[in-house]
């Protein structure tokens, strides 16, 4: 079974502040080629794609990316990335 759960809270967050980012992001990010049984592995999947995209820009950017919490459910590693990584994403990969 595939879960897309985080990818889709990630995509409507990101259309809040913007629909152009929210599109990028929705056209180039491409799940790697496995199972993914749980939301917290695709948490894990994103952050280190996040991790990639950002790491041109800024090494801490791309920390911060690494580092999100996906321990704790979908909210708050949502959270976490609007309060820590949402503005590098607005400010470097826009």
């Amino acid at each position: 079974m595939v879960r897309q759960d985080a990818r889709f809270h990630l995509a409507m967050l990101l259309a809040q502040y913007s629909n152009l980012v929210a599109n990028k992001f929705d056209a180039e990010f491409e799940h790697q080629e496995r199972v993914r049984s749980s939301n917290r592995i695709e948490m894990q999947e994103l952050n280190e794609w996040w991790g990639g995209e950002l790491r041109p820009f800024s090494a801490k950017a791309s920390r911060n990316a690494l580092n999100l919490n996906t321990e704790d459910g979908i909210d708050n590693w949502i959270n976490q990335f609007q309060d820590t990584v949402l503005r590098d994403v607005l400010t470097f990969w826009y």
